[in-house]
């Protein structure tokens, strides 16, 4: 009919990791200053090893970060952060293997506030990989002897 098509080459696209199914909750037991919020979700081996010839041991753990803020920017905006404001609660936990029952963790907290004003809850997970540094051959590596950690999973609720 006339009209050109034009095709780009073929490339090979990059690896995407998919994240695992994760689900959070919100229940607000006297009013809004007395919440509980829960996570759950799948999880693989939180602990392998690599290279055990070389006697370099790596492991991963879940971590699981509630940050309770003030509400200082209007929710329809679509902005989940605060600039300079000092949080309301923060609460760090690392999943344990006794957390984990068939592949599945759930993990709850309850927060008490002393707040009457709007806030935001933010819920993160990371994924913390780190090296054993009691191991003489790290010593040559300082990438593999901090902590590093990556955002899995980001949740957020505003409570007005």
């Amino acid at each position: 009919n006339g009209k050109d098509c034009c095709l780009s080459p073929i490339v090979q696209a990059d690896y995407i990791q998919i994240p695992a199914p994760r689900a959070t909750s919100l229940e607000f037991k006297k009013g809004k200053n007395v919440i509980q919020v829960a996570i759950t979700g799948s999880v693989s081996n939180v602990v392998f090893e690599a290279d055990p010839d070389k006697q370099i041991f790596y492991y991963h753990q879940n971590q699981i970060e509630i940050i309770i803020e003030p509400l200082t920017i209007q929710p329809e905006l679509g902005i989940h952060v605060s600039v300079d404001e000092k949080p309301i609660e923060h609460y760090k936990y690392v999943l344990e293997q006794s957390d984990i029952k068939n592949y599945t963790f759930f993990h709850t907290k309850e927060f008490i506030l002393n707040y009457d004003k709007p806030y935001r809850i933010k819920i993160l997970e990371y994924e913390v990989m780190q090296a054993d540094n009691k191991k003489k051959n790290l010593a040559a590596n300082p990438v593999l002897q901090r902590k590093q950690r990556r955002l899995i999973f980001s949740d957020v609720y505003e409570v007005t």
